[in-house]
């Protein structure tokens, strides 16, 4: 990869920083998002560096109950590409795909979409990829992202959680998007789902 394209990927975490309400949508999930779309991208070629720059930088900005911060998070990488070295155009491919693909992480994306880009629906995959963590690690994900929930006026988590994957089982039939993430994630994701719903009921 590109040096400028490593440059980039390190100056998101400063932007994580700055987001004081965040308990999950955190630089820790981002690291998170780029090792599951590390992952994916192994199976695909050409391996293109889009969707890792995507995955560090899709929730650089995230302030709950927001409509806009997939498009401040996107203009936040635009920014900072062009910020410390004024020679690097804002026509940059690499960077502008990227960019979409971040204005295209929304949960009505995940709910609703359908895109014919790979690459991109491997970084919708990694975005969703915690739902397969180990039960403990499952607990403590929902129990932050519950806080931001609360935050966006959303009083009751595991209704959410149960109607987010009630919709997205009625859109599609799987929660995963690519074939190499149903096989990786897929039916840990639904253990997960169901156990948490019940045990939460």
């Amino acid at each position: 990869m590109h040096q400028d394209y490593i440059r980039i990927m390190a100056e998101a975490h400063k932007w994580y920083s700055r987001n004081p309400l965040v308990s999950y949508h955190s630089y820790d999930h981002a690291l998170n998002t780029l090792n599951a779309a590390s992952t994916l991208m192994q199976f695909v070629n050409p391996v293109i560096p889009e969707v890792l720059i995507a995955s560090i930088w899709h929730d650089a900005v995230f302030i709950p109950g927001s409509s806009c911060n997939e498009q401040a998070s996107a203009d936040a990488l635009m920014y900072e590409w062009t910020r410390s070295d004024k020679s690097l155009s804002d026509n940059d491919s690499v960077i502008v795909r990227a960019c979409y693909m971040i204005r295209n992480t929304r949960v009505s994306d995940h709910l609703f979409e359908t895109f014919p880009d790979e690459y991109l629906n491997i970084l919708l995959d990694a975005d969703l990829s915690s739902l397969a963590s180990n039960y403990d690690a499952f607990i403590i994900n929902n129990k932050n992202l519950s806080q931001e929930n609360n935050q966006s006026g959303i009083d009751n988590h595991i209704e959410w959680l149960s109607n987010f994957i009630k919709i997205r089982y009625g859109q599609h039939r799987n929660i995963y998007r690519t074939s190499r993430a149903v096989d990786l994630w897929e039916n840990k994701a639904r253990a997960n789902i169901h156990r948490y719903i019940e045990e939460n009921k």
